[in-house]
Order: C-alpha cells, then sequence, then structure tokens
C-alpha cells in the first residue's frame, strides 16, 4: 500500500511539473473536438479535448492555507463543462496506473495520448482524469482504452496527495479499443 502511494505521488508530482520540459509536443496527436463514436445507451460521449477546451491558471495563489481550501480553479471550469458533473460519460484515452491490487490498476489516469519518456510534453491539469475503478483492469500499455463512468469535477484533494484534480471519474466498465 506505501509503494501506490509513493507511486501515486510520484505520478502526480511529475504531471504538476512545468510544461517547459519540451518546446514541442511529441505526446499526442493533436484532440478530437467531437466525439468518433456513438455513445452507448445510458452514457454521453466526451472527448479529452471538450473537457481540455479552456486556459486553466494552475498555479495556486501563494497566501493560500492547504490545497482542500482552495478552490481556485473550480471558478475556471466553464458552464458547458460542468454541466456534466455526476453524469455517465463514456471517453477514450489512455492508462496510466497509479495503484494497483495485484496486476490490476484499481486508480488510474486517463491522458489524451501515450506517455512519452520525460521529454515529452505534460498534460494541463484539465487534459486528464484521474480514475478510480472497483476491481480495477489489467494493465495494457499503449492500447487506447474506453472508459465509462460518472464524471465529478472541481479543485480536490485526493487520497490525502498535495495535488489537485479536475476530473474524477468512477469507472463502471472499461473497454480497449
Amino acid at each position: 500500500m506505501l509503494m501506490n502511494k509513493l507511486l501515486l505521488a510520484c505520478s502526480l508530482y511529475i504531471l504538476a511539473l512545468s510544461n517547459s520540459w519540451a518546446e514541442v509536443d511529441t505526446q499526442h496527436e493533436p484532440l478530437a473536438e467531437k466525439p468518433n463514436f456513438v455513445a452507448e445507451e445510458g452514457y454521453q460521449a466526451v472527448t479529452m479535448a471538450e473537457l481540455a477546451n479552456f486556459k486553466l491558471n494552475s498555479q495556486k495563489p501563494e497566501n493560500l492555507p492547504k490545497p482542500e481550501d482552495a478552490h481556485f480553479i473550480d471558478n475556471q471550469i466553464p458552464a458547458k463543462i460542468l454541466k456534466l458533473t455526476d453524469t455517465p460519460i463514456q471517453i477514450e484515452g489512455y492508462i496510466y496506473p497509479l495503484e494497483l491490487e495485484g496486476d490490476k490498476a484499481v486508480v488510474f489516469l486517463l491522458l489524451p495520448g501515450q506517455m512519452g519518456c520525460c521529454f515529452s510534453k505534460m498534460p494541463e491539469l484539465n487534459e486528464y482524469l484521474y480514475v478510480e475503478m472497483e476491481g480495477g483492469i489489467e494493465i495494457q500499455s499503449d492500447v487506447p482504452t474506453m472508459v465509462f463512468g460518472t464524471l465529478t469535477m472541481g479543485d480536490k484533494v485526493y487520497n490525502n496527495y498535495d495535488q489537485s484534480i479536475v476530473y474524477l471519474l468512477k469507472a463502471t466498465k472499461i473497454k480497449t479499443l
């Protein structure tokens, strides 16, 4: 469990670092603005581009006491995206495991593209989803995946880590593409 928490903390720290590591984005192709898939019954099709379609100032003001008290990101999320709160969605992306139970990822990031090496551009806070899934999924690297679940959002801190998460998806089903 300690190793899982350390892995999560390190992964979130790396994602929070400045995007100045790379001048050119070699991480992924441009994101599709509209879904290139039909939503299954009971779900709304959403793309990473829709969720990332606003400039996010993720720099915390220096005078804020604790991350969990500082909801400075909430006011930046556009109304059309906020309408998706508590909505069952399906979204395509790539899995980056954070917490494992056996050989299954029970907590992972859903990224818009394959995670490159440390010289790739790191995604902004609004360009990935923090996903929790009961029972988990077997890890398959570099495989596009469709994730189904209920979306919540806002500046939150999960698992007592000092890292903000904009999008949380409680996954109910996953399909590899």
